[in-house]
């Protein structure tokens, strides 16, 4: 990845992470399924550095949940692979959320709603969930959680059958993004 301007790979380097769910679509319509997917951007430049599809790792009993559950699963490759990339870049991972910025998007308007209020969800394991996510953006180690409209979410054919893979598979071909 380099930007067209300098060719220099460590300006405007950051991670994107798109990460989607589906409640109660595995086994007999108990599990649900997550999946995510992380760029390594400069620009409008990008490579896929990781993707995950598979089941959520406890049983939930919400669509807020199960997509909670993806999007802190997300998070938690994009750090280590942000501390990988700025070891490797930078020299330093300890600054690595100043130098390589990870922005995280999601397709569930609930999520988002939850992540940037004060308002509590009811529920006590979902509100830890949700509040680890906030600690995050809080303390800086996740730049952004931003919202996207369901046919923008490059994450949907990771975890819904018959899902339109169109988007993903054209940001693969063509390495690039539009700018987010």
């Amino acid at each position: 990845v380099s930007t067209q301007s300098t060719g220099n790979i460590k300006e405007g380097v950051k991670i994107l992470v798109h990460t989607d769910a589906s409640f109660g679509n595995l086994d007999q319509k108990v599990n649900s399924g997550r999946g995510y997917v992380i760029f390594l951007c400069s620009g409008d430049n990008c490579c896929v550095l990781a993707w995950a599809s598979n089941k959520v790792k406890r049983v939930v009993s919400s669509t807020l949940e199960s997509e909670a559950l993806a999007l802190i699963d997300g998070l938690n490759h994009s750090q280590m692979l942000r501390d990988e990339i700025s070891d490797l870049l930078y020299g330093d991972s300890k600054s690595s959320g100043v130098l390589v910025k990870i922005i995280a998007f999601t397709d569930s308007k609930q999520l988002y709603e939850s992540v940037h209020s004060t308002k509590q969800v009811s529920d006590h394991r979902l509100r830890r969930d949700i509040c680890n996510v906030k600690e995050r953006l809080q303390q800086g180690v996740v730049s952004e959680v931003r919202w996207i409209p369901n046919p923008e979410m490059l994450a949907d054919c990771l975890t819904k059958r018959g899902a339109n893979s169109q988007k993903l598979d054209m940001v693969l071909e063509t390495g690039k993004t539009r700018k987010f």
